[in-house]
């Protein structure tokens, strides 16, 4: 199984995603050694529980997905505050990412251009020309936005409209802001920094003629 969900510090959220509409398959639920409410988390038994490092993001959760899980076939990706509407919403972006492609879920505003603010599945053959889910060392912040570079430098994203997965954000009016949002956001400004620097950098050049490799193969 390769679909994963980070979670930190909403012990009750998992219990409650069990009620979307759209259902689940099995999901790998990235849990932090030092959440404070760690003791409180209620995993559903069709999910399995991995233990990360304290002190680690969402990037950072992420990167360790590859760093130990590095044979996939494909890497889904969902968040503690989405809900997916559609049902059967992982069988059809797993079809659509392949190998080498970038499945996204609809259910987000694009502004005319789909950008990965959403469920979002990776070909594990991309994934392992990257080097990594998150190649670039961001704690939190800005992984979407290196992930959407590949996708249009590279032309991989295979948005789908038929699958809809809300993202419950506060900056959407869905849900009020708490203790990890706050947490995540807390790493902004230095990821921002680190970001810009790394789309200039010669790991990204050399990322990106692996990647074109994979992607014309």
């Amino acid at each position: 199984m390769a679909w994963y969900m980070p979670s930190y510090g909403r012990p009750g959220r998992l219990v409650e995603l069990l009620k979307a509409p759209g259902g689940w398959p099995e999901v790998n639920v990235l849990l932090n050694e030092d959440d404070p409410t760690l003791k409180e988390y209620v995993v559903p038994a069709l999910w399995r529980t991995w233990m990360i490092p304290a002190g680690s993001h969402c990037a950072d959760a992420h990167r360790w997905i590859t760093d130990n899980l590095p044979f996939d076939s494909f890497y889904g990706l969902i968040c503690d505050d989405q809900w997916p509407e559609t049902e059967g919403w992982w069988s059809k972006m797993e079809r659509a990412a392949e190998d080498r492609y970038i499945a996204l879920a609809s259910g987000e505003p694009s502004f005319g251009v789909p950008k990965i603010r959403n469920a979002v599945c990776f070909g594990g053959a991309l994934v392992r020309a990257m080097g990594s889910l998150v190649p670039l060392p961001v704690k939190h912040s800005y992984e979407d936005d290196w992930w959407d570079t590949v996708a249009r430098v590279h032309g991989l994203l295979r948005p789908l409209s038929d699958v809809i997965v809300y993202h419950r954000r506060p900056g959407d009016g869905w849900v009020p802001m708490d203790a990890t949002y706050e947490r995540g956001y807390s790493t902004v400004n230095d990821d921002h920094v680190v970001f810009k620097k790394w789309l200039l950098s010669a790991e990204r050049r050399a990322l990106d003629e692996r990647v074109r490799e994979c992607a014309t193969t």
